[in-house]
This record gives C-alpha cells, sequence and structure tokens, in this order.
C-alpha cells in the first residue's frame, strides 16, 4: 500500500513533491473480490469497521525469493487478515488516485513487476499514461512479483532506480 500512499499524498500536496517512484502500487488489484465480499465488507466498514476477514494473499507470490517470503511470514506485524475499514479505504483510494492522475506532473518512475499477482500490472500502465509528467518513466520489469526490490533478481530494479535518481539530483 506504500505506492498508493505515496501517489495521494503526492496529489494533495503536489508542491511538496520534487518527483514520485510508486513500486508494485495498488492502482488495480489483480485478485478478484468475490461481489459478496466486497459487498459485506462495504455494509460492515460502516457498521463494524475493526471486523476481519481473510484478506486472500498468498504469501508465495510476493516474491520468487524464499528468504524474502520466509521474513514476511516471521513478520509479526504481518497477518492475513484485513479490516472492513481498511478494505473500503484501500478501494477508494485506489478509485481516487486512478481518477486523479492528471494531477501527478512532477518526474515519475513508475515501477512494477510484470508478473504480480497482488496488484495489476496493467493498472499501473494505465495511471503512468493518465499522469500529466512530461518527464515519466514506465519500467515493467517481466517474470518478477509484487515486491519487486525483494527478489531475486532485485539488483536490475534497483539500478533502473539508481540511474533514475542520478539521471535528476
Amino acid at each position: 500500500m506504500g505506492g498508493l500512499i505515496a501517489v495521494r499524498y503526492a496529489q494533495r500536496f503536489p508542491e511538496s513533491i520534487d518527483g514520485l517512484i510508486p513500486h508494485g502500487a495498488s492502482f488495480r488489484l489483480a485478485l478478484e473480490v468475490p461481489k459478496v465480499k466486497a459487498a459485506l465488507g462495504n455494509l460492515m466498514s460502516g457498521l463494524w469497521p475493526g471486523l476481519t476477514l481473510a484478506n486472500e494473499v498468498d504469501p508465495k507470490v510476493l516474491s520468487h525469493d524464499p528468504e524474502a517470503v520466509k521474513a514476511y511470514l516471521a513478520d509479526p506485524l504481518v497477518h492475513d487478515r484485513i479490516s472492513t475499514r481498511l478494505f473500503t479505504e484501500i478501494m477508494a483510494n485506489m478509485a481516487e488516485a486512478n481518477a486523479h492522475a492528471g494531477v501527478i506532473a512532477m518526474p515519475l518512475l513508475v515501477i512494477h513487476g510484470g508478473a504480480d499477482r497482488l496488484t495489476h500490472p496493467e493498472g499501473s500502465r494505465a495511471f503512468y499514461d493518465a499522469a500529466a509528467s512530461h518527464d515519466k518513466t514506465l519500467k515493467m520489469f517481466d517474470g518478477l512479483y509484487h515486491e519487486t526490490f525483494h527478489e531475486l533478481d532485485k539488483e536490475k530494479v534497483l539500478e533502473t532506480l539508481r540511474e533514475w535518481l542520478a539521471a535528476r539530483a
């Protein structure tokens, strides 16, 4: 959700941002949320915002690096639940981020794993296309999952980031 949070901040306070690098951002879910579950989440968000439901995230699709997956699973702050309020806030902010992509006029580097099964790569492509920035770059890394900075082949992702930053520093 970090990429989505950064984008929403940049949309609200563009004067405070010199550049934006959303990474695997939640512009579009790759997982299909069952309609009944989405309706229940929306209803319960107002009635019982702390109610949690299974988040359907399979940790094995975060990274090809077994050590990264192991660290994710060992993190005491990671769990397989999502509150109804968090679900509705994520969905609302995804819609707002996409609706206001044209506000993004600062230098933009969008990074996404081409095999991401949590957030759909096409969501990043659509956001990139709609952004108003004249200095924008889209980097899709074929075969990489959601956590591109924690993949076995992360050096090519980090090199892209270093080059992009160096060209603008």
